[in-house]
């Protein structure tokens, strides 16, 4: 499956998903607040653009000054 879009209005959260056949679905979800709804938005995004990655990034060499703290 493929995310084609993700939004929020209120305390609604959408999902649009496209299927291997091409064929689009819409899934809805009613959340009991609007700070749920935009909660569950931002994971939602997180979620999708951490599995989204091609390469990991490498982590910069630690300094020496702040590897002692």
């Amino acid at each position: 499956p493929k995310i084609t879009k993700i939004y929020s209005k209120g305390k609604y959260f959408m999902i649009r998903v496209c299927d291997k056949t091409d064929e689009e679905n819409t899934y809805g979800f009613e959340t009991p607040s609007r700070s749920a709804c935009k909660h569950l938005y931002k994971c939602c995004v997180d979620h999708h653009s951490f599995f989204r990655l091609v390469q990991v990034s490498s982590n910069p060499p630690p300094d020496i000054i702040s590897s002692r703290f």
